[in-house]
């Protein structure tokens, strides 16, 4: 029973807590770029194209990779990978060098390349359990999603 698997419960809780975490810096970071001085907006939308790129290279990425290794343990490479690139690149080198436009374009190519294949490692959470609790994933982010548009 699905209700009662392991793996199952672990992979929609890690999948809802990333989508409440994944858009914060994706909405924030074209203001957080205006906010330095000396930057327009084409250049501040600059870091979430980048980012946006970068996730779409990491989807495909990511995808082959879960149907050849684990796809949790490239969910625990991604998220700790997630977590430390936006402590540094973002919480060091983008504050404390608040000039460094720079900085912040690495964020976002490293923040995409590694957040933004979270969801083509779904399927690979689900596959062990069964191919038909895919939708019990799905909406457990798509009210997350619909909680960020209302907000």
């Amino acid at each position: 029973m699905w209700l009662t698997n392991v793996p199952f419960q672990l992979s929609v809780i890690a999948s809802t807590v990333q989508a409440l975490a994944y858009y914060v810096p994706v909405l924030y970071l074209p203001s957080f770029a205006s906010s330095l001085g000396g930057l327009d907006a084409s250049d501040a939308s600059l870091t979430v194209a980048l980012l946006n790129g970068a996730s779409l290279a990491s989807r495909i990425t990511l995808g082959i990779l879960s149907d050849k290794l684990s796809p949790f343990a490239i969910g625990m490479l991604c998220a700790f990978g997630t977590a430390i690139v936006t402590f540094l690149l973002w919480g060091v080198v983008a504050v404390r060098a608040a000039s460094h436009f720079s900085g912040l374009l690495a964020f976002g190519i490293a923040y995409g390349a590694l957040a933004g294949g979270w969801t083509s490692l779904m399927v690979g959470f689900v596959r062990p359990v069964s191919s038909t609790l895919y939708p019990i994933l799905l909406l457990s982010l798509f009210y997350i999603n619909v909680f960020f548009l209302l907000s």
